[in-house]
């Protein structure tokens, strides 16, 4: 598959991704679970900044993008399964789990 390919692939997931965290966010259950566990809140912003900064170096046309895609990639799938998990937690609705389309 494409350089090219796989970029907008993972643009479209991390996409999915962020709408479903907003949800978890908004639940109350996520909100009693940050204030027992802060480091939680930090960990998700860190997610955010991470998918930022990719979604920057792409609009950016960054030559680096084909070198650290593969940990890109590994690193959304790794979270959507996090979120996946609290999705469950939390009850959300299975049909609505997005997965990896690589």
């Amino acid at each position: 598959m494409s350089i090219q390919v796989r970029v907008q692939n993972l643009l479209v997931q991390i996409e999915a991704e962020s709408f479903r965290l907003c949800r978890v966010e908004s639940h109350p259950a996520f909100k009693s679970w940050v204030s027992r566990e802060p480091k939680l809140s930090e960990g998700l912003a860190s997610v955010r900044k991470f998918w930022q900064i990719f979604c920057d170096d792409v609009s950016q046309d960054d030559p680096l993008v084909p070198q650290y895609i593969d940990q890109v990639e590994k690193t959304t799938t790794d979270i959507s399964r996090s979120i996946d998990q609290m999705y469950q937690a939390l009850g959300f609705d299975e049909s609505l789990v997005v997965h990896n389309p690589n």
